[in-house]
This record gives structure tokens, C-alpha cells and sequence, in this order.
């Protein structure tokens, strides 16, 4: 068995299924009063009125951006890692390689092409007041290192 992904129960893990399947977040006040403040600072920056629907509506949503799914699904990646595993059976077979070596193979193949999935910069694309803050108009942009940093793969 290849497991790819993440790993425990920490912050990146958590922050990797939100972006994975999208969330909708309750606001405390707390929240709700520093994003009026950004949206007050926007809105003097650009003139854009139309963020404070977010702030109004007592929750934020993060949409999805599939990442892992979207990766395995992909036809291309499927046959890059069918012709990985092709290869490295038959290192197996002629003793060069040992299972779990070429296992391991496949499974850094498609950590690779995950990490390349997350630094595309997967739609949809960011709203203005995001870009705005973050100063980029990248998705991803403040996770994206960790993410990728923090793919691991395990053969059993």
C-alpha cells in the first residue's frame, strides 16, 4: 500500500482538507470586526463596496480547491504512474529493485505531481479583497510552501 498526503492532526492538515473540499467558517465577533477594518481599508484603497456581504453575513467560505482529487483523477498523472510502476516491476523482476523501493517510487512520483498541483494556482480565482490583502493574486499563496513541504509518502 502508497499513502500520499498528509499527516497527524496538526494546522497543515487541517488547512490541506480546507482547501481540498472547501469550508464554510463561522466568524467570531472578533473576526467579524478586523474583516470590517480590512474591508473599511480596502474600500479607501479601491472604492470596491461589494466585500461587505462576507463581514454581513457572520461566516467566511473558502472554496474548493481540490488539490489531491483533482491530481489522482488526472488521465496524464494516471499513466505517468502506471508507466512508473511498469518500470520499476520490472527492476523488481530482474532483482534490481525491491518492492518497497519501487513502490516508494510511484509514490514520489505522484507527491511530485501533487506539489505541481498545488504551485498552479488552482481556480477559482481569488475575490479582490483577498487579493488585496494578501498581496497576490496567487490561490494558495500563504499555504502554498507548507503544503507542498509538507506531502509525505509512506509505503506499508
Amino acid at each position: 500500500t502508497i499513502e500520499v498526503g498528509f499527516k497527524g492532526d496538526n494546522p497543515i492538515t487541517v488547512i490541506a482538507w480546507v482547501h481540498e473540499f472547501g469550508a464554510k467558517i463561522k466568524m467570531t465577533d472578533k473576526q467579524r470586526r478586523k474583516l470590517f477594518a480590512l474591508i473599511d481599508e480596502y474600500k479607501k484603497a479601491t472604492g470596491d463596496t461589494d466585500q461587505y456581504k462576507a463581514a454581513t453575513q457572520g461566516y467566511i467560505t473558502i472554496p474548493e480547491r481540490s488539490f489531491l482529487r483533482s491530481t489522482a483523477d488526472d488521465n496524464e498523472v494516471q499513466k505517468k504512474l502506471v508507466d512508473t510502476l511498469e518500470f520499476y516491476l520490472n527492476e523488481v523482476l530482474l532483482g534490481k529493485r525491491t518492492v518497497k523501493e519501487a513502490l516508494n517510487r510511484v509514490g514520489n512520483v505522484l507527491r511530485n505531481e501533487i506539489q505541481a498541483t498545488i504551485a498552479s494556482n488552482l481556480p477559482p480565482e481569488k475575490k479582490s479583497l483577498t487579493k488585496y490583502t494578501t498581496g497576490s493574486d496567487q490561490t494558495l499563496i500563504g499555504a502554498k510552501s507548507k503544503l507542498i513541504k509538507s506531502i509525505t509518502v509512506e509505503v506499508k
